[in-house]
């Protein structure tokens, strides 16, 4: 009788109880910090020993597929617009890292000062040689979960 009632209460529990391995807990708050954003500057902040791209075709890259991803948010230069979304690459002869971050103005609550702050972000690893190909197949994955998440934002 005692292997029945443990039975039962194992199984009522995992099909009672919600996953939560693997859950983002700051996903809607990711989300909800998009809201109201019409406008971003672009910022590329690269630190790789050699140059695989330059800074003006990392940004040329971001910003085109924001323009395809996400057409109602314009792009301007950092002096028209107080959201910085920023595009931070590392790189090694081993692998890099590949990063996505907007950075807004926000109110803290409790002491009702503004600051800028990091509201959304991504990232992505790169094992093993890097390459361009390499690094744009990762900043394009972030690039479109940046975009959904402005999707889900304007619901």
């Amino acid at each position: 009788m005692n292997h029945v009632v443990a039975a039962f209460t194992f199984f009522m529990t995992a099909i009672i109880s919600q996953p939560s391995l693997g859950q983002d807990v700051l996903g809607t708050h990711k989300v909800n910090a998009l809201k109201g954003l019409r406008s971003v500057a672009i910022v590329v902040r690269p630190n790789t020993p050699r140059e695989v791209a330059t800074l003006k075709e990392w940004g040329d890259m971001v910003e085109v597929n924001l323009h395809r991803n996400v057409p109602a948010l314009t792009v301007v230069g950092t002096e028209k617009s107080q959201n910085w979304l920023e595009l931070s690459i590392i790189t090694t002869d081993a692998g890099g890292f590949v990063e996505i971050s907007l950075y807004r103005w926000v109110k803290v609550l409790s002491s009702g000062e503004e600051i800028v702050a990091k509201v959304w972000w991504d990232s992505r690893s790169i094992f093993g040689g890097v390459s361009k190909h390499a690094i744009k197949e990762s900043l394009d994955a972030l690039l479109t979960s940046f975009a959904a998440d402005y999707l889900r934002s304007t619901r």
